[in-house]
């Protein structure tokens, strides 16, 4: 399994094309052969798209039908993340078409932000990304931390 890190403001170019950054390309190709799934993001308050790699996504779905099928939040889970989810291409030039549906759940035009936070990417339009950055940075109270985190 490979991890992404790092945030990347990128344009939409006039075709909805997100330019895969350069950084993140070798580790695609090898770990995804350069497909991915994109989906809603699991955030009760913000609306963003999350991006997995096949292998990531494969392991994604296994966790989620192991849940109970009639407990109501794994109907919710089915709901938004498994049944929004979109195949990708990462074509030649090294961009996927961001599905018209998904970006305008997310108000995703032109100006984003991609984020490697780990096994799978977020695709956030840049102001809501300034915005809950700032705010998150400002609630956070980083000299009373639970002990989980006191090693990072």
């Amino acid at each position: 399994m490979i991890l992404f890190s790092g945030y990347n403001p990128v344009s939409l170019d006039s075709q909805k094309r997100l330019a895969v950054p350069s950084c993140y390309r070798d580790a695609l190709q090898t770990e995804s052969d350069n497909s991915l799934m994109v989906t809603l993001g699991l955030d009760a308050k913000n609306r963003f798209l999350e991006l997995y790699p096949l292998p990531e996504w494969q392991r994604k779905l296994e966790k989620i039908s192991k849940l109970p099928s009639l407990h109501p939040t794994t109907r919710i889970l089915q709901r938004r993340v498994v049944a929004h989810a979109k195949p990708l291409t990462i074509d030649k030039s090294a961009r996927v078409l961001v599905p018209q549906a998904l970006r305008e759940l997310v108000d995703i035009d032109k100006e984003v932000v991609l984020a490697g936070v780990g096994e799978k990417f977020e695709l956030w339009n840049a102001e809501d990304w300034n915005r809950v950055r700032d705010s998150e940075l400002e609630a956070i109270d980083f000299t009373n931390l639970p002990d989980e985190f006191k090693d990072l």
